[in-house]
């Protein structure tokens, strides 16, 4: 057997070897098997991680539409400030006429 498949640190045997090497070899230690994914059947709830997609989908899609909204107020308030000013006008048009009209 060779010094690097020895996993017993007190081997008179190995030891040389392993103290040169300064590497003491160590069992493999037994993995957890992996798990399959769990269906998720309609009206369960999502795993964690899929509620953390979906929360971070519903962020995005609300800061978008804020900006949408943003974007919509702006060109409201310019249609709004040139409807003012068209009012102005002729409101002075009005005033105008009827003192000229005097």
């Amino acid at each position: 057997m060779h010094w690097s498949a020895c996993f017993e640190d007190r081997c008179d045997v190995h030891l040389r070897d392993k103290e040169g090497a300064g590497w003491w070899p160590q069992q493999p230690r037994r993995q957890q098997p992996q798990r399959q994914a769990k269906k998720v059947r309609w009206g369960e709830p999502a795993a964690p991680e899929e509620q953390h997609h979906e929360a971070g989908k519903l962020v995005n899609d609300l800061q978008e539409e804020m900006l949408r909204m943003a974007e919509e107020m702006g060109r409201l308030k310019e249609e709004n400030r040139g409807l003012k000013k068209r009012v102005v006008l002729a409101e002075d048009s009005a005033r105008k006429a009827g003192i000229e009209a005097r």
